[in-house]
Formats: C-alpha cells, sequence, structure tokens
C-alpha cells in the first residue's frame, strides 16, 4: 500500500462494547455536535474517532498551521444525554514533537484510551488509564513499543478491547507486515513491548493496515494480499494466550479483481466479520459480511452477505469505513454528495434482519450532519457503541475555523 494511498484516505474505526439494536429501534438521530474549546483552522478534529456508548474519544492529528504536536480530545456524556458540547480532557504525548500525527488512530475501552502517532521520532503508541477523578488534561500513562522488527511505523491503526491492545505495523521488517498484540499486564498498564506477534508471512500485503478484535479474536486487513486483491486474516486466542504466529485460523477472500483493496477497512463482533471492498460494483464499493461457521473460523472463506448502496446511486467510496455491533452495522462515504454538497459525507446503517444477515442494498437509516457542508468528509472515521454512533468530519468548519473537525453523535430512539 503507498504511503500516498494512506496519508491521502486512512482512517479508522474503533472496536466497542455491547450493544442492543433491533428492527423496531432501527430509528437514529443527531444528538450533540462535538468541538475542541482550543480548536484551531486545519486542526482536523475526527480524522480518527472512537466511542464506548459513554466517552467518544476525537484524534486531531495534523496541528496545521501552527506546525504543533497532534491533539486528542475525550467527551464524557452528561447525565441528561448527549447535547452539543466542548470537550472534557485533551491528551497529548509527553515528548509530542511537530508533525508526529499523533491522534491519527485512536481507540477506547472502559477506563483505557490507546493513540496512535505514526510520525513519532521513534515508533511508539501510547496508552492514556482515567484517572481516579475522571478524565482531565494529561500526557500518557504507560508507552507501547515492539522487539524484533525494522522500518517500522506504529500507530496507523490501533484496536482496544478489555485488556488486549492491538496496534498495527503493517510496514514492519521491510515488506511483511504485522499485528502486534499487547496484554495488560497483572499490575496495570505500563511500559513495555509486545506479547506476540501476528503475521501473514506474505510479503508486501499491507498486512495490519486495519485492525479490529473482540476480547477472543483478532482480523487484520491486508489490502494488497491475496494476489492483490485484498484480504482479511482471523486469528482466534489460544488457550494458552496470544503468540508469535504467521498461521491464521481463516483467511476472508472476496472474488474480486486485482488493485479492490479488499480489507481497507474491517469490522468484528460476535462472530461476525465485515470487510471493505472498495472495487466492488464498479468501483462503488461494498460491505463484505463473512460469518463464523458451526465449526469455527478456518481456511479460505468468502463473504455469505454484501452491503451496498441504491444500485441508482452514481457515487463511489463507499465502504470507506465500516464498524459493526451486535445487530448494527454502519458503513460510511465521506465523498457521499447530500443535496447540493458536494462531498459532504453520510453513514449508512444496517439493521440485521430476523433470518440473520443477507445482501442488500437498502440501508435502514442514512445518517448526515444536521450542518453539514460541501467538503466537510462527514464519514471519513467511524465507531458504533450501544445505542450510539460517533462520526468523524475532519473538513467541517467550526466558527471561523475552516477545517478546524468535529465529531457528531447519534442516538438511537
Amino acid at each position: 500500500m503507498s504511503r500516498n494511498l494512506i496519508l491521502t484516505y486512512f482512517a479508522l474505526f474503533i472496536v466497542i462494547v455491547p450493544a442492543s439494536f433491533s428492527q423496531s429501534n432501527a430509528g437514529i438521530a443527531q444528538t450533540a455536535k462535538l468541538t475542541s474549546s482550543n480548536g484551531r483552522a486545519n486542526d482536523f478534529m475526527g480524522w480518527s474517532t472512537a466511542t464506548d456508548g459513554v466517552t467518544v474519544v476525537a484524534g486531531a492529528p495534523h496541528g496545521i498551521p501552527t506546525n504543533t504536536p497532534g491533539q486528542v480530545y475525550v467527551f464524557e456524556e452528561p447525565a441528561n444525554g448527549w447535547t452539543a458540547e466542548q470537550q472534557t480532557a485533551e491528551l497529548k504525548a509527553s515528548d509530542g514533537t511537530p508533525e508526529n500525527q499523533f491522534g491519527w488512530s485512536v481507540g477506547v475501552s472502559g477506563d483505557t484510551i490507546v493513540v496512535g502517532a505514526p510520525e513519532a521520532a521513534t515508533p511508539v503508541v501510547y496508552v492514556f488509564v482515567k484517572p481516579a477523578g475522571g478524565w482531565t488534561n494529561m500526557t500518557e500513562t504507560a508507552r507501547l513499543t515492539v522487539t524484533g522488527t525494522v522500518n517500522t511505523q506504529l500507530g496507523y491503526s490501533v484496536a482496544i478491547r478489555a485488556n488486549t491492545i492491538v496496534i498495527d505495523g503493517f510496514n514492519s521488517n521491510s515488506t511483511i507486515g504485522a499485528a502486534y498484540v499487547f496484554e495488560k499486564p497483572a499490575g496495570g498498564w505500563t511500559d513495555m513491548t509486545q506479547t506476540a506477534t501476528l503475521t501473514s508471512g506474505v510479503a508486501s500485503d499491507s498486512f495490519g493496515f486495519s485492525l479490529a478484535m473482540d476480547e477472543h479474536t483478532i482480523l487484520v486487513g491486508a489490502p494488497e494480499g491475496n494476489r492483490q486483491i485484498g484480504a482479511a486474516y482471523i486469528f482466534v486466542k489460544p488457550a494458552t494466550g496470544w503468540q508469535d504466529t504467521s498461521q491464521a485460523n481463516a483467511i476472508l477472500i472476496a472474488p474480486g479483481k486485482v488493485n479492490d483493496v479488499v480489507g481497507y477497512t474491517v469490522g468484528f463482533d460476535d462472530k461476525v466479520a465485515v470487510v471493505s471492498d472498495l472495487g466492488a460494483n464498479n468501483a462503488k464499493g461494498a460491505a463484505l459480511i463473512y460469518v463464523e461457521p458451526a465449526g469455527g473460523w478456518a481456511g479460505q472463506m468468502t463473504p455469505s452477505a454484501e452491503l451496498s448502496e441504491d444500485a441508482a446511486d452514481p457515487g463511489t467510496n463507499f465502504a470507506e469505513e465500516v464498524a459493526i455491533r451486535g445487530e448494527l452495522i454502519a458503513v460510511s462515504n465521506s465523498l457521499e454528495n447530500v443535496g447540493a454538497n458536494q462531498n459532504q459525507g453520510a453513514v449508512l446503517v444496517y439493521v440485521r434482519p430476523a433470518a440473520g444477515w443477507a445482501s442488500t442494498g437498502t440501508p435502514n437509516a442514512t445518517l448526515t450532519a444536521s450542518d453539514g457542508e460541501t467538503l466537510d468528509q462527514f464519514g471519513w472515521s467511524l465507531s458504533v457503541a450501544p445505542y450510539t454512533v460517533a462520526v468523524g468530519a475532519f473538513h467541517a468548519a467550526v466558527g471561523s475555523h475552516p477545517t478546524q473537525g468535529a465529531d457528531y453523535v447519534f442516538t438511537a430512539k
């Protein structure tokens, strides 16, 4: 995967905690627009987004034009529910330098936030643990680094669930990418190196470009794998714990063509994997669904269902971001035209039918920003959690500040 493609398109949805959506409560309404109190033009807040339902985390990695390090903002749901508000806390790296891209990727699970900074001088990912008194402006609790690699930039993608963090190293070891697994020590998060290294064993497949996980399963995207079509790999935690391996339990493939970029983004929850296929449907894009068989994840698997936009829609870039939790899948297209607004962006929500996931081009809901404008790129980042969808629009203007960026919260009725 070229450096230019990463810088042009990459964003991360983050893994998540239990949700409960059903066909009857698929109605979702915008309840908040989140902005930073000290935001500036070109901050790009919303480049990355994570939520666990009660907390939303938004990365602002660019620090332009003042050439400052990136920042991450934490928002907590008020007692009366989500409303338009500014941040609870601001997170920074203790060793932050200009253009370190701190906040390129973010993840949250309970009291722990993980932040990638892929342009940091020393390859590192940062962990923040909520203080006893609550989130406050702070620097990291711990730093995660890796051993046994060369030419590694860490943190283009991160995922966290409970006591496990996974970070990418898709350009590790020159050509063979990796996903690095870190398990929380008994005494809590501290500076440490990886517990285990996962690889595909295949050179130049961009393994690790995207990540998703639950407590026992890790899904890794490799958008240049499977003969340049793209693929995703399933790893199930062994009974003895995570360990170094290049043997995935299953490889998720699609009957696509070269440069389809299958695995550009991925989502995983409760035995269901969602994998983007940007080249599907004559390059309009699709979200591919894979369901764990009764005998478990094994071998090469093709999708059991495909989500797409209305066949009459002429747009492209569908499935730029995908996220799943429980009965809900959210799929974004930050280049979607909304009315007369070019590239305003939209997120399409699909609810699992009673009979199970099936191919469809008809979403249950379409989410757009209430104050959306041309070029906002709403949907560049995306995350789902219980009754909540959080969407980043890193090009959104805030007051007189162009491209300061914002996050939008939608709540199920």
